[in-house]
């Protein structure tokens, strides 16, 4: 009779589950940046300034501000007080 070995998976270790303060943090600073594209679209639009225009007036590429208004690229710092500046927030 031949008999053959069994294979047994390996135990299944799970990850640590992150701590509500993590995920509350995390969720906080993202509903801040939200806040703050939702006040920069508002003033932007309330000066009927496009995008292209105030990528212009702070010197920065058209489809980089198009993508951090977007949430797709984070604002260095100087661009972001740049940008305050020109439209006056």
């Amino acid at each position: 009779m031949v008999r053959f070995a069994t294979i047994r998976e390996p135990p299944r270790v799970r990850a640590p589950a992150p701590d509500a303060g993590s995920e509350l943090r995390a969720r906080r600073r993202m509903n801040q940046a939200d806040l703050i594209v939702t006040r920069i679209e508002r003033a932007r639009q309330d000066r009927s300034i496009s995008v292209a225009e105030l990528a212009r007036r702070i010197d920065v590429g058209r489809k980089r501000l198009w993508y951090v208004l977007n949430g797709q690229h984070s604002m260095h710092v100087d661009e972001f007080v740049h940008l305050c500046a020109v439209i006056d927030v």
